[in-house]
């Protein structure tokens, strides 16, 4: 389902009546979610922007892993009908060549990435207010995906609540769109956490709180919010999936996911 999401008889039919009636040079892909469509259409040119290769990861799912070499055999098959491929990191261009795939592969310049305005979000300097005399994390994503929710979750009681018996200073500040009811629920029962949603910008947090964490467990890619902090001026705490794709940096330092609080009260020290 991952390849088909936005797959369906109307936009088949729309996408082969345009190229039965205009000689386009070329079909660009973007997201897995479109690349079924493959499966559909003829054209010599067709080019995919792969955000990340969905085999990986669904191998880091444990729900998902059983079924992996499928998954994996079904993304490489799509794969052998594109002409080209750009991917968001050098990571990314090694795995695709592994998966066989013999057309043209391009890496992506990502160039800067800033993170824009989000309208109705919560003021940053309301946050950034509540930062005087703490030490403050910020961890910043869509709340609502899974590898987000569920990585935060096991930050929260499996690093968070360890490093504030050393420091009760600490603060974890969670922001992004859509946080579930149960992050919610966490926040109001543990002490230090806040799960502000949406804010109008998160830049300013960046630059304000002490270190911002990226400790993701799930997921595949190259993380762009991770290259917001950093081009914010952040210094990060990441995992290996936290940081996947991205170039060494000074202020990003990557850790093992049994060091991640070690890490973050050497920082902070």
């Amino acid at each position: 389902p991952w390849f088909f999401t936005r797959v369906n008889k109307s936009l088949i039919k729309r996408i082969n009546n345009k190229i039965s009636h205009t000689n386009y040079d070329l079909v660009w892909l973007d997201f897995p979610s479109v690349l079924g469509v493959v499966k559909h259409i003829l054209h010599p040119n067709i080019h995919y922007f792969a955000h990340d290769v969905v085999s990986q990861r669904t191998s880091r799912s444990i729900t998902k892993k059983p079924i992996n070499k499928e998954i994996a055999k079904v993304e490489a098959n799509l794969f052998c009908k594109l002409k080209k491929i750009v991917a968001m990191s050098h990571k990314d261009k090694l795995l695709l060549e592994q998966m066989n795939y013999k057309g043209v592969i391009e890496v992506a310049d990502l160039g800067v990435q800033k993170v824009g305005e989000v309208l109705n979000g919560i003021p940053i300097e309301e946050v950034v207010d509540k930062f005087k005399d703490r030490k403050n994390l910020i961890f910043f994503g869509y709340m609502k995906r899974a590898e987000n929710h569920w990585s935060i979750i096991w930050f929260i009681f499996f690093v968070f609540l360890k490093i504030r018996k050393q420091n009760p200073h600490i603060h974890l500040w969670i922001l992004g769109l859509a946080p579930r009811p149960l992050l919610k629920l966490i926040g109001k029962c543990i002490s230090n956490v806040h799960v502000a949603g949406a804010v109008s910008d998160p830049t300013l947090a960046f630059q304000k709180a002490d270190l911002s964490v990226a400790p993701l467990l799930y997921g595949a890619g190259v993380k762009i919010k991770v290259l917001q902090m950093l081009e914010a001026g952040a210094t990060v705490v990441a995992t290996e999936v936290g940081a996947e794709g991205i170039e060494s940096h000074k202020k990003l330092h990557i850790v093992n996911k049994t060091q991640f609080g070690k890490k973050i009260l050497e920082l902070l020290d």
